[in-house]
């Protein structure tokens, strides 16, 4: 633990432990696994429906073919991690592209990359316990109020994944959820980690904190765009700060946290905006209409504690799709077996009548 760390958690009341940590690990490879099956799952469901409504159309083999490319062939990764928005000329056209060629489609079902892992790489047990003490010191410093919470959950959690992604097959964009750290913090580097590496603690530590979610941060975005002219243009922080306050604000208490990830979803014409994940250390607000506390269930009492959170936010009133506009889960768990069970939340019916349509799922 590093010395500054030492003096935030001394300065406080006490600290709370989350789990033993060998169980704990356990349960979260278990939890990883059944996650990263859940997701295959869920893409291999999704294009064999696809295949299925493609191959009742009064075309060509190749025009079928091209039509299911519009699934497979996505804004970003294509899926075989290769990112084409800078390059788009080189992106593939039809299904061919891939390199391996389909001949009929029924073949498409047995394409690579719908095995593929919907997980990055896992970190060291000595980065991922670095990283996690960061994130505990940027949050808690100052606040000798509240306890410091150790969220062990994530430790575990970045032992075996840094972090969860969907695939997008289902073109609705929904966020990654993974470590609040820069690609700069490169590979190599976390694999060689000496703690006491002053350049890389460092490097770890800016990361940190400019992807920390603190109440004054956010004031000063809100504060900032209620100051501008009313002519000006919402740009990204104030929509984000906008809609954080209205949806997720409205439900929690923050005391601060971090932004694990954030997308947008792809569909044409369709009411949706941008994706975010966040892990934060927040409380449920009290229910406001019941004021005797002697009419509290323990259950109530216990969702007003403070704890640690991952919430998925939508900026957008779209609500009959993949996700409500915010979802808000009590841990990582409960979050990995719903996030990967995507398939079960989709509006097959409307999603297939697009593309028998030959509805243009991209740009």
């Amino acid at each position: 633990m590093s010395e500054d760390l030492e003096r935030t958690v001394a300065g406080t009341h006490n600290v709370a432990i989350d789990s033993d940590a060998l169980t704990l690990k356990q349960e979260m490879h278990l939890a990883v696994q059944s996650y990263n099956q859940k997701s295959k799952e869920s893409n291999l469901r999704l294009l064999r429906d696809c295949v299925n409504a493609i191959s009742t159309l009064n075309l060509t083999e190749q025009e079928k073919l091209n039509r299911i490319a519009q699934i497979l062939f996505r804004s970003e990764d294509w899926g075989q991690n290769e990112d084409f928005s800078n390059q788009p000329e080189s992106a593939p056209k039809q299904v061919g592209d891939y390199g391996w060629p389909p001949e009929r489609l029924e073949q498409v079902l047995g394409l690579p990359q719908l095995q593929r892992n919907c997980y990055r790489l896992p970190y060291s047990e000595k980065f991922s316990t670095m990283l996690v003490e960061e994130m505990i010191k940027v949050v808690f410093k100052g606040r000798e109020e509240h306890k410091v919470v150790v969220p062990q959950e994530l430790i575990a959690f970045f032992g075996f994944v840094s972090g969860v992604l969907s695939l997008d097959y289902d073109r609705r964009g929904l966020c990654p959820f993974e470590a609040p750290i820069k690609e700069v913090v490169s590979k190599a580097s976390r694999d060689h980690l000496v703690c006491d590496d002053g350049c890389l603690f460092n490097l770890v530590h800016e990361d940190v904190e400019q992807e920390t979610l603190v109440r004054e941060q956010m004031r000063e975005i809100l504060d900032g765009r209620n100051k501008a002219p009313k002519a000006t243009v919402k740009n990204f922080n104030d929509t984000w700060a906008d809609l954080f306050e209205m949806d997720v604000l409205s439900r929690l208490d923050v005391l601060g946290g971090f932004q694990f990830g954030w997308s947008i979803g792809i569909c044409k014409y369709e009411p949706v905006e941008w994706w975010h994940s966040y892990y934060l250390f927040c409380r449920h607000k009290a229910d406001q209409d019941n004021a005797d506390d002697t009419k509290k269930t323990q259950d109530d009492k216990d969702e007003a504690e403070w704890a640690w959170r991952v919430v998925i936010h939508l900026e957008s009133d779209f609500d009959d799709g993949i996700v409500h506009p915010t979802r808000i889960f009590d841990s990582i768990f409960e979050f990995l077996n719903w996030y990967g069970d995507w398939y079960n939340r989709l509006d097959l019916e409307d999603f297939l009548e697009k593309l028998v349509e030959d509805y243009e799922f991209g740009e």
